[in-house]
């Protein structure tokens, strides 16, 4: 990873450190519209609404002036849709990966959420149940769909492209924004066609209100998305500088940590930081096995005292404790390995990241092995101190009666006893309180 920086001098490539950072700024920013222009232009347009509806509240159509906003709204979606596939000449690496919170800005799809509930409700206050609000609705739906998903996957490994897909499937993704397109430009043509069969001539004042809202709504979005893109990668390199100038990081860490950052992760890289289970199941295996020869012998004595069985009792919860903690975190690390080998990119066959898979294997298997070692004792020292009859421990060895089955009678008298003892507890604790 290094080649291409090997005759750098630790000048030279915090240079080129503040060189990616200064273009990524520049690729991000847009002339004349600082976080302050924009305060003030929304400031502005806040000022002659005030001014328009204090002014003109009595000469307004608001159901022309409800009309001109839906078909803007709309319109304004519309394009933010497919502005979104402007990758600003960017590139990006086929074999890389990062979570889907990192590469789908959630804000343009909460945008759309709000400004067609906005639309919807316009809609259907002031014409009902109409064609363009079904639009409406299946947008507001989709839009939600959406956000849930992103939410619910936020952590699931994706392509790492120029962050315009939301759906690991590009179809299904192309085909569900299509859909959105295809509503935004029924509703727009819908509400055109409308106003014109029931309204003559053009509604300047109520258009220019219109127009005033929408530019209003579109800044408050502009200005969110700014901070959202000034906060993002150009941070994150301005970290890595400031790390590598205190030598917090060596080059090669911070060029790697710059790479993860322009382009993703590696196959191995997504799963770097869950590999510590399979170290710990495969360096504490040969104790664990001791542990367990220990206990099956004492348990294969059938001379068990009371003392040793608590202690045996001790034990295998311990045990049991660690295979539950191994079991879920190699589930974890499970879900990782067929999200990114279902993912069909190149990273997929990745050396690392197939030589970790084999190590998965090996580790599951001797894991598989202490769960099924353990099972059987427990189910010796049942065999031994376990009686069926009574539903307890008994330690009368030579009892004839412990693999007898228990009684009809019996079992409904332990449910009784074990209802009324519940619910006495439940009263004792109410009058203590």
């Amino acid at each position: 990873m290094m080649d291409n920086l090997k005759g750098f001098t630790k000048a030279e490539f915090l240079s080129f450190l503040y060189a990616e950072k200064s273009r990524e700024i520049e690729n991000n920013s847009v002339p004349g519209w600082s976080k302050w222009a924009l305060f003030g232009t929304i400031v502005t347009i806040i000022i002659f609404l005030y001014r328009e509806i204090t002014t003109n509240y009595s000469t307004y159509d608001y159901e022309v002036f409800s009309r001109y906003t839906i078909i803007l709204l709309a319109g304004t979606s519309l394009i933010l849709l497919f502005c979104r596939y402007s990758s600003g000449g960017k590139s990006y690496m086929l074999e890389k990966v990062r979570p889907l919170k990192d590469e789908v800005s959630a804000l343009l799809y909460i945008f759309q959420f709000v400004i067609c509930l906005g639309a919807g409700i316009l809609q259907f206050y002031w014409f009902g149940f109409t064609l363009a609000f079904v639009f409406l609705t299946i947008a507001v739906l989709i839009n939600a769909i959406i956000l849930i998903y992103i939410f619910v996957n936020r952590d699931k490994f994706v392509l790492a492209q120029l962050k315009t897909q939301v759906f690991v499937d590009w179809k299904t993704d192309n085909y569900i924004h299509s859909i959105l397109g295809g509503i935004y430009g029924g509703t727009i043509g819908f509400s055109i066609t409308d106003l014109l069969k029931k309204h003559q001539g053009f509604y300047s004042s109520e258009f220019e209100f219109a127009i005033g809202l929408i530019s209003l709504i579109i800044l408050i979005y502009w200005l969110l998305k700014i901070s959202e893109m000034n906060n993002g990668v150009a941070n994150e390199i301005d970290r890595i500088i400031n790390k590598f100038v205190v030598g917090a990081i060596s080059q090669e860490d911070a060029y790697k940590k710059y790479i993860l950052i322009m382009y993703g992760f590696s196959a191995y890289q997504s799963v770097e930081n869950d590999l510590e289970i399979i170290e710990t199941i495969k360096n504490s295996y040969n104790n664990r096995v001791n542990i367990v020869n220990d206990l099956e012998k004492q348990v294969q004595g059938n001379t068990i005292s009371f003392d040793e069985l608590q202690q045996i009792h001790q034990t295998l919860e311990t045990e049991i404790n660690f295979y539950n903690r191994s079991m879920t975190s190699l589930s974890v690390l499970l879900t990782k390995f067929d999200n990114i080998t279902k993912l069909g990119i190149p990273a997929a066959v990745d050396t690392e990241f197939k030589a970790v898979l084999k190590e998965y294997k090996s580790a599951y298997t001797l894991f598989s092995d202490l769960v099924a070692r353990t099972t059987l004792i427990m189910q010796k020292i049942k065999d031994i101190i376990y009686c069926n009859k009574c539903g307890g421990i008994c330690l009368d060895y030579e009892c004839s009666h412990r693999k007898e089955p228990m009684s009809l009678k019996y079992k409904l008298r332990r449910k009784v006893w074990a209802f009324f003892k519940k619910n006495i507890h439940r009263i004792s604790l109410k009058k203590n309180k």
